[in-house]
């Protein structure tokens, strides 16, 4: 299987591509800078190019299988999730998953607090909010991919950080997050193993999920049975 990957060379994504690589997939970034894409193997390839630039998008397509996308941008970047999952809809893939934000939807007003009526209100200001704020523009692609006519899986993580990975995750497509999982970070590297999990297990295929540290070991993914101790709502597997 040939893997596209775009935001291959955040903290991210470069663990997509290297846990993808040492499973045996063929791997192709895109990158608006190879050279910071410091990986070298027979089966990776790096295509110079940019998630807003929809040509370069459908070449990525065009190329692989699926595409799992984990762009992300910063204050001064401007949106760059929703540019990049529109590019990738109109590409026709076969499958893509795609990294967006806890409190996108509905997932927990908590977050969405927290993150867009303080954080990005201060960064922003109240005036130009709703055109500049990095939740909107995770929420409006998340929208996107819930539309799409592809395979497609959501991943809203509790707020990662760039901390030493445990190697196991929590998932559930539970809504209405609570405070106590919120405020327990995830490593970015353990998000990834996600993704790379995710390449042929579809369970989840057609729903949102959250990633989390929380104080269960509750995973209730699409297509397994919910446990009958659990109050029919999860089931409890440990990845």
């Amino acid at each position: 299987m040939k893997v596209g990957v775009l935001g291959g060379t955040g903290n991210v994504g470069k663990v997509v591509v290297a846990e993808a690589l040492k499973r045996g997939y063929e791997v192709v970034v895109l990158a608006r800078d190879p050279a910071k894409v410091t990986d070298t193997h027979e089966h990776l390839e790096v295509v110079k190019g940019d998630a807003k630039v929809a040509e370069d998008v459908q070449r990525l397509v065009d190329a692989t299988d699926q595409v799992v996308c984990v762009v992300g941008g910063t204050p001064t970047s401007g949106w760059v999730v929703k540019p990049a999952v529109e590019n990738l809809l109109k590409a026709n893939p076969k499958r893509v998953m795609v990294l967006t934000s806890l409190g996108v939807n509905g997932s927990s007003s908590t977050v969405k607090f927290l993150l867009h009526d303080v954080i990005n209100r201060c960064i922003h200001g109240s005036q130009d909010l709703e055109e500049k704020s990095l939740f909107r523009d995770a929420e409006q692609a998340d929208t996107l991919v819930q539309k799409a006519t592809c395979e497609w899986v959501l991943v809203r993580p509790t707020y990662m950080e760039d901390i030493p990975g445990t190697g196991q995750y929590l998932a559930t497509a539970a809504p209405n997050v609570g405070c106590c999982w919120m405020f327990q970070p995830v490593s970015k590297a353990d998000a990834a193993l996600f993704f790379v999990d995710r390449l042929e297990d579809k369970r989840w295929d057609g729903t949102p999920v959250h990633l989390h540290k929380g104080h269960s070991d509750f995973f209730d993914g699409p297509g397994v049975k919910a446990a009958a101790s659990s109050g029919g709502n999860y089931v409890a597997m440990k990845e």
